[in-house]
């Protein structure tokens, strides 16, 4: 008889709840792998988005924001690059008080906008990856979600 977690139970006994544990074992050894390989599948199927150039004529203005909700501040960035690629401005710019992430995207479209209005600057595509102002600006609809 041998004794474990304070129960008596045989050599027997003992040598089958061994092997069914190291059974189990092996299944979630097997589980794991195969996970491991679904993600590495998943990620290799990954579409690459590559920046594209804008047309001949035009000027592309590639702007994001970054907010951090705790101290509710935000900083914006962007590029103004012509149809060749060649960086023609930047811009970058901190701001407090901003009550979301929406706003901070927001306000970074706007401030790119602006800079091109008030630089003359036609031709214009506006490029970020936020996607709600994004729908926004290209939707025909009054958009009032972000009201809460």
């Amino acid at each position: 008889m041998w004794v474990f977690d304070k129960k008596f139970q045989s050599p027997s006994m003992l040598y089958k709840t061994a092997t069914d544990d190291l059974e189990v074992f092996k299944q979630v050894g097997q589980m794991q792998k195969q996970q491991i390989n679904e993600t590495e599948v998943q990620l290799q199927a990954r579409v690459k988005v590559l920046w594209e150039l804008a047309v001949e004529t035009f000027y592309k203005f590639n702007f994001d924001a970054t907010y951090i909700q705790n101290d509710r501040i935000m900083g914006i960035g962007g590029v103004l690059r012509d149809h060749r690629g060649d960086a023609k401005m930047v811009l970058s710019a901190p701001k407090a008080h901003v009550p979301s992430a929406f706003h901070a995207e927001c306000y970074a479209l706007i401030q790119a906008m602006q800079l091109c209005h008030e630089l003359r600057i036609s031709n214009m595509i506006f490029e970020g990856d936020a996607k709600q102002v994004i729908d926004s600006i290209n939707s025909n609809c009054v958009d009032c979600s972000w009201k809460g």
